[in-house]
């Protein structure tokens, strides 16, 4: 796939076995702008390259790992970025536009399965997998195409924006009289099993894997808290059980000041570059 779209680049990187890194990063647009992968190479002295895919949780992410593990050399390191928002699980691939071109590639043919019929349709009806979404042509006349060309360093993607005091002003009025209750069990089950896969797979291949809930503004501790103790105290336990590190940076200083915010819970540039630099300390000290 000829495109300048930079998730059309990855996966082609993915596929065409172009990544030779030695760290890589999983996980939701968390990932892909909190851990800067210049300044963990500098920092570690190991390549490193970000594999974070925003809108994604953690059974569509998981499909992009198998998909490089089957085609790349295999790394010395993997970080995923953990929260409770990766580890629920989607029926549906979020900007499905990006995943067409490689739609019968193993991986994605599988995690295909897995969603509702329309993506099994997709499959056999011609034509079908693209409802929904523009033909090129139309497309290249519009302002809002498929083309992503922001700022990128080995998949990080870097956002120089600012805290936007409307957005978190809009955020905690929509989240105010919010219905925060909801089904543990049937909410996080399969991402957490989806995650003791991954780990699985990690100790059969000799990876060291590093679990990582990176830094979320403080203010946005009150929404979904029970939520995010649950969460938290299974990633524990887990760790524990399958003796793998994992690092929580809730109430880090980083997560004090909006500076290094550019909504509720996306570090900006200046953040990502604080958050990579204690991080790269944490992996210097336990690898």
């Amino acid at each position: 796939m000829n495109s300048d779209d930079h998730h059309y680049k990855v996966w082609n990187k993915i596929y065409n076995g172009q990544i030779n890194s030695e760290i890589i990063i999983i996980g939701n647009s968390r990932a892909k702008q909190h851990y800067n992968s210049e300044i963990l190479h500098n920092n570690t002295g190991l390549n490193t390259f970000n594999l974070g895919l925003g809108g994604t949780p953690i059974n569509v992410l998981a499909a992009r790992w198998n998909a490089f593990l089957n085609n790349n050399k295999k790394p010395k390191i993997l970080i995923i970025d953990v929260d409770y928002n990766f580890l629920g699980t989607a029926n549906y691939l979020y900007k499905k536009w990006q995943y067409l071109p490689f739609y019968n590639k193993p991986e994605i043919k599988a995690l295909r399965r897995s969603f509702n019929k329309n993506y099994y349709f997709d499959t056999y009806i011609p034509l079908y997998k693209y409802r929904g979404n523009k033909l090129k042509i139309f497309n290249d006349f519009l302002i809002d195409n498929l083309n992503d060309n922001g700022d990128y360093i080995d998949g990080f993607f870097k956002n120089e924006s600012t805290w936007n005091s409307k957005e978190w002003r809009n955020f905690k009025l929509r989240t105010a009289n919010e219905d925060k209750c909801y089904d543990f069990e049937k909410t996080y089950s399969k991402g957490f099993e989806q995650l003791e896969l991954i780990i699985n797979k990690c100790k059969q291949k000799n990876i060291t894997l590093f679990l990582c809930w990176s830094p979320q503004y403080e203010g946005v501790y009150y929404y979904n808290n029970e939520s995010r103790l649950k969460v938290d105290s299974v990633l524990k336990d887990i760790s524990k059980n399958k003796d793998i590190k994992y690092f929580n940076f809730d109430g880090d200083y980083i997560t004090n000041d909006t500076l290094n915010f550019y909504n509720h819970s996306h570090l900006n540039f200046k953040g990502a570059n604080l958050f990579s630099e204690k991080l790269s300390d944490s992996i210097n000290f336990y690898y």
